[in-house]
């Protein structure tokens, strides 16, 4: 079996997550694909059992898995640290997935798992994205879409030990007061590129008889530096942030609900109007394209997930309405 994870840790439960694991469950039937969702169980075992029932996931209940001491001293310096006062944790909660994660695998010796954020929608099936993994050799991989910054959009892990190299990675960071997420992960990969692979995120033909690469707040990168945000041996490509903010626009709350379909991520160092963009269908399921490329997930930071699942009668589009969405999104967290 192949096991996918989606990991959620705090007392509220977005709406969103369900159209996450329909997603999911509409390219990997259940004979083949353990879509597992760590929880909170003292507060979201209705929604856990709920979704159990409806897509046959197997809930993770994260009060049952074990801390490392390392997982201890992450959760003493988030204190010291971060703003926990911002969205509930939200702060801590992006950074603690990946010790939950690694207690996991750890506790079942587990091998060759995938984590997805749950403000993503996957469209390739997993038994494709498995056929890639002997393609690099590192322990873990994910998207990446700058030199310095990483997107844990869609991640994978070869074994605990893989997360637990990076989770003390993360403490060690914490330490030196770098609390930034994506930057953690881009310092990573250039200080350890033998432990965390970039997957591939723009089309090789998008860096033919480029010598630099440029970004919207004028940072000016070789090619030969960025040649990680392409990979001519895979058939597939993955979106970090890029193509789901151009889609969907971002996260209502950060724009005070104003529209911001199109949206163009400033620190990147490419754009989707670069690549040949596009939906098509296949079995009669909606799939992003680029360059004729399939895309294996889109980063709907929005949250608008519903309006770019797989099995919409037509194609997917930002039809939603963004202070609507804001309104939905608030509520959750008061729920």
């Amino acid at each position: 079996m192949i096991t996918i994870c989606v990991i959620h840790i705090g007392q509220h439960f977005p709406h969103y997550i369900k159209d996450c694991i329909h997603q999911l469950r509409l390219h990997n039937p259940k004979e083949t694909v353990d879509i597992l969702l760590f929880i909170n169980g003292q507060s979201n075992y209705k929604h856990a059992t709920y979704l159990e029932q409806l897509y046959l996931i197997k809930p993770v209940y994260i009060e049952e898995l074990p801390i490392t001491p390392h997982y201890q001293e992450f959760l003493a310096h988030s204190k010291r640290l971060l703003d926990l006062g911002f969205r509930q944790k939200y702060s801590q909660y992006i950074l603690e997935r990946y010790f939950v994660w690694e207690a996991y695998m750890l506790q079942t010796q587990i091998k060759n798992m995938y984590f997805i954020e749950s403000d993503n929608l996957m469209y390739v099936p997993l038994k494709f994205v498995v056929q890639t993994e002997c393609l690099f050799s590192q322990g873990m991989a994910m998207p990446f879409d700058t030199v310095e910054r990483g997107a844990p959009s869609f991640v994978f892990a070869r074994d605990h030990v893989a997360l637990q190299d990076m989770n003390k990675w993360i403490v060690d960071c914490m330490k030196k007061n770098m609390i930034d997420d994506m930057d953690i992960y881009g310092f990573y990969r250039q200080t350890y590129p033998n432990k965390i692979f970039p997957y591939p995120v723009l089309p090789a033909v998008c860096n033919k008889d480029k010598t630099e690469r440029k970004n919207l707040i004028g940072q000016c990168v070789s090619i030969d530096k960025c040649s990680f945000l392409c990979d001519e041996r895979f058939p597939i490509l993955f979106d970090s942030v890029v193509y789901g903010q151009a889609v969907s626009g971002v996260d209502p709350r950060n724009t005070n609900a104003q529209n911001s379909v199109g949206y163009m991520n400033e620190k990147a160092l490419f754009s989707v109007a670069e690549t040949e963009f596009g939906w098509t269908q296949q079995n009669q399921l909606w799939i992003p394209i680029a360059n004729k490329l399939p895309i294996v997930n889109l980063h709907i930071h929005s949250k608008a997930l519903s309006c770019f699942l797989s099995d919409r009668q037509t194609p997917p589009c930002a039809d939603y309405n963004p202070k609507e969405l804001m309104e939905k999104i608030n509520r959750d967290y008061k729920s």
